[in-house]
């Protein structure tokens, strides 16, 4: 099986829209935050179905894991697979389902995308999905705190998902222990998600209509 006919899962993990963006709440109400979480994760949806107009022989659904009612409605309207994270109590507990699922619907490789960038580039979203798939390559895209944005790897899962602060050493080190290759890709526009205060102020300065997204207007 060669690298175009691999089935992929482009997965984005996402909380209920009311419970996200908690350290945002010193500048932002619960109901801001939740228009904001929603906005960046549809905006994080347009731009992967545009970096797949660019890989038009490639096999990738979208699925966002979650169980969250509110999203689950969501992508109804969005050509989007919805994949019940069981409650999951973390991040990586509900990554580990996403690859579970995923390996039982006969997909080969598994994409982890978070929903909270800040301004990915589809071209930077294609140039992770065409990366060369030799079965084992785990490609990790590091956020600018070394906190991992991106993480694509083969199924089924060879590693224990270590998702929290500085993430990305954990990941690196695992792929390692598991026999694999662990890739660094640092693509810049996959570098920034949007967590703190400061991630906030700066994304209204790079997109000033974010400040449309919090206000509701």
């Amino acid at each position: 099986m060669n690298a175009h006919t691999k089935k992929c899962l482009l997965a984005i993990p996402m909380k209920d829209p009311l419970d996200a963006k908690t350290r945002l709440s010193i500048s932002l109400t619960q109901q801001e935050r939740a228009r904001l979480a929603t906005a960046l994760f549809i905006h994080v949806v347009e731009c992967v179905k545009r970096a797949l107009t660019l890989l038009p022989d490639s096999h990738i659904d979208i699925g966002v894991i979650t169980s969250s009612e509110t999203i689950r409605d969501l992508v109804a309207g969005l050509d989007v697979k919805w994949i019940d994270d069981g409650g999951a109590s973390t991040l990586s507990c509900a990554v580990d389902q996403a690859a579970k699922i995923a390996h039982e619907q006969g997909y080969d490789i598994l994409c982890v995308l978070p929903g909270d960038l800040a301004d990915p580039s589809h071209k930077d979203i294609a140039r992770l999905l065409d990366y060369p798939k030799s079965g084992r390559d785990v490609v990790i895209c590091p956020s600018g705190d070394l906190g991992t944005n991106a993480l694509l790897l083969p199924l089924p899962c060879p590693i224990d998902f270590a998702y929290g602060d500085r993430s990305f050493h954990r990941h690196y080190q695992a792929s390692v222990e598991a026999g694999l290759v662990p890739v660094i890709l640092p693509l810049n526009s996959l570098k920034r998600d949007v967590d703190t205060v400061r991630d906030w102020h700066d994304l209204q300065h790079r997109r000033p209509d974010v400040a449309f997204w919090s206000d509701g207007r």
